[in-house]
């Protein structure tokens, strides 16, 4: 423990000094865990809700607060996504379990691995590239939208969940139907 405090605290003395001399360095961090509850959809449109008890850290999010970091990546939840939330930019691009690949996890497939730092574009906030596909995907573009999350709403599904559900039900009546 005492050894992530000195290191936290020799990257803060690291990026004071470059600002001390008008440098701007770019700053990646990362973590496998989710710092905010709010980088997880909702659990009412979650395939697996109890996914919702396991995420956010109010102590990793308190550092990244600190750091003011440019872009933080993690994982663990395989659910692609890219928000920007009171000022700090997140981003999931994971390559998930070879049944994801069709799902949830095809951006990624079709895309390919993120470049998320260019050193071409510079050594500033600049070196990250202004458009990565991670745009693009659904759960950016859905609370990219008027779509904010609310914790509040624990009754309205997402519109592709009631599809899914539509069809799960339309094809459970066709078994029925098929099997008298």
């Amino acid at each position: 423990m005492k050894f992530e405090f000195y290191l936290s605290d020799l990257v803060f003395k690291i990026l004071f000094l470059d600002q001390a001399h008008g440098l701007k360095t770019t700053v990646l961090s990362y973590s496998h865990y989710l710092p905010r509850q709010e980088l997880l959809p909702e659990k009412r449109v979650l395939l697996a809700p109890l996914l919702a008890t396991v995420v956010g850290s109010d102590v990793l999010e308190s550092q990244l607060r600190r750091l003011q970091p440019d872009l933080h990546l993690f994982g663990h939840t395989h659910i692609p996504i890219d928000l920007t939330l009171e000022g700090l930019r997140y981003l999931q691009w994971p390559l998930g379990y070879a049944r994801e690949a069709l799902r949830q996890c095809a951006p990624i497939h079709k895309s390919g691995p993120l470049k998320v730092f260019d050193s071409d574009l510079g050594d500033s906030a600049g070196g990250i590239p202004s458009h990565l596909p991670t745009l693009d995907v659904d759960w950016t573009i859905y609370y990219s939208k008027p779509n904010a999350r609310d914790p509040n709403n624990t009754t309205d599904l997402a519109d592709w969940l009631k599809v899914r559900l539509e069809t799960l039900v339309k094809t459970k009546a066709e078994v029925e139907k098929n099997a008298k």
